[in-house]
């Protein structure tokens, strides 16, 4: 969606992204797989990520939100080329986009945003957040029917396994925070 908008150049904001890790890791390589696909060359994504030493100097209920605050302003005082700033999820972008707002940076015109997780605050019209929703609800929901469920087998005394397979498409949700890379 950003490449289709002229965006080439895109910083991945995160908190650490260790081995552990396994949905920031994903992601980042979603975004540079999206680049590859396109025939450009990956390292035009960056990822910038503190320290886990500096990232646990957050309250715990900021973390995120203050992560993507800190590293937002760092990457404008910085004269960052990029134009469109992804979020890990969509508390990492609201952060982005408060430090843009507080730097006088007008998003979309000057800078795209694009979170994840599709979270309510993500709709509100004052935020308008571009996000990619991946029914976390659904899945939760189906998680909580596969534990019933064995928990019934187990009740019956049923023999036997069983695989209980779920998948969901995620797709993106186009907001006002995203539009045409500035040129």
């Amino acid at each position: 969606y950003l490449l289709s908008l002229g965006h080439r150049k895109v910083l991945y904001l995160s908190p650490p992204v260790l081995k552990k890790e396994i949905s920031r890791i994903n992601r980042l390589e979603g975004i540079r797989d999206a680049f590859r696909e396109q025939g450009l060359d990956p390292s035009m994504v960056r990822l910038v990520s503190p320290t886990s030493t500096a990232y646990a100097l957050y309250p715990a209920d900021e973390a995120e939100y203050r992560n993507g605050y800190d590293l937002t302003v760092k990457a404008i005082q910085e004269k960052t080329e990029a134009t469109a700033l992804i979020g890990h999820n969509d508390m990492s972008a609201l952060g982005i986009l408060a430090a843009l707002t507080d730097l006088k940076c007008r998003v979309p015109r000057d800078y795209s945003v694009v979170g994840f997780d599709n979270i309510l605050h993500a709709s509100m019209p004052q935020i308008g957040l571009t996000t990619v929703e991946h029914s976390s609800v659904l899945k939760g929901q189906a998680a909580v029917e596969m534990i019933y469920r064995k928990n019934q087998r187990r009740e019956k005394q049923t023999a036997g396994k069983y695989t209980m397979r779920a998948e969901y498409e995620p797709h993106l949700i186009v907001r006002g925070s995203s539009g045409p890379a500035p040129f």
